[in-house]
C-alpha cells in the first residue's frame, strides 16, 4: 500500500479545518496507508498523534523559511517502508478510488 505525504500549513483558521477533513480522509483509506507529515508547524505532531501518522519535525527551508517540496521528497524516499509514495497538498480529499488509481498508476 502506498505511503501518502505531505507539508501541512500552521493548523489555523480555516486551513485547520481543511486540513483535519483532507487528513482523516486519508487515515480512512485504511490502517495499511502509511501517512507521513513533515513540519514543526503549530498543531502538525497533534494531528500526526491523533491519526497515527509518523511525523518529521525537521525540514529544510529557504531563506524565507519555505519548507523545501525537494526536500520531503529526498527524505520521504529514504523513510517509507512501501514502493508506491504518494505526496499531496495537506488539504486534499481523497476517495477510497485513489487507491485503484494509485495502483494502476504503479503497474
Amino acid at each position: 500500500m502506498p505511503t501518502v505525504f505531505s507539508i501541512p500549513k500552521p493548523f489555523e483558521g480555516a486551513a485547520a479545518t481543511a486540513q483535519w477533513n483532507a487528513l482523516r480522509s486519508w487515515r480512512a483509506l485504511g490502517d495499511d496507508v502509511e501517512l507521513l507529515l513533515f513540519g514543526d508547524e503549530s498543531g502538525v505532531a497533534q494531528a500526526a498523534r491523533s491519526l497515527g501518522a509518523r511525523h518529521e519535525p525537521r525540514i529544510k527551508r529557504t531563506t524565507y523559511g519555505t519548507p523545501l517540496v525537494s526536500e520531503a521528497f529526498a527524505r520521504a524516499a529514504e523513510l517509507v517502508t512501501g514502493d508506491v509514495i504518494v505526496y499531496a497538498n495537506a488539504d486534499i480529499i481523497f476517495l477510497r478510488d485513489i487507491l485503484s488509481a494509485v495502483e494502476h498508476v504503479s503497474r
